[in-house]
């Protein structure tokens, strides 16, 4: 497994992984939603973000983004690979380049909630989703 600054030839598989795993971990939001919202993630999210890649033979598998120099604005893996320490790693990467990360999680979304402590992270706050409603945790981090 290799981790690398993300290229725009990585787009489609990188958005088809955003895709499939925010319909997977996120069950209690309308499939429609994340369709809806695909294409502003791409246009506008993703050209500002720093991404980040882990590849392994040759194929994406996971992602992570970060907006405005500390916000984790994506940490996406295929949800055929998660459970083998690629969403880890990826974090991590980044724990090792950034003094300080924050990001939003659903409150719903215990796994997630789960993995960004055992990582180190602390909820901030917690808030309604100003898009879905739903109850958003803000997380951070700091070296």
């Amino acid at each position: 497994m290799i981790i690398r600054e993300f290229q725009a030839e990585d787009m489609p598989v990188v958005m088809d992984v955003w895709l499939r795993s925010n319909m997977s971990a996120h069950s209690f939001i309308p499939e429609a939603y994340w369709r809806r919202n695909q294409k502003t993630v791409e246009e506008v999210y993703m050209p500002v973000a720093k991404t980040y890649v882990t590849e392994q033979d040759g194929r994406v598998m996971g992602f992570i983004s970060i907006i405005e120099g500390n916000y984790i604005g994506a940490l996406f893996v295929d949800p055929h690979e998660q459970g083998k320490g690629l969403g880890k790693a990826l974090l991590q990467y980044c724990q090792e380049r950034y003094a300080r990360l924050e990001l939003g999680v659903y409150a719903d979304n215990e796994r997630a909630v789960q993995f960004y402590k055992h990582c180190g992270f602390t909820i901030k706050s917690e808030q309604p989703n100003e898009d879905s409603g739903h109850m958003e945790y803000t997380m951070y981090w700091e070296a």
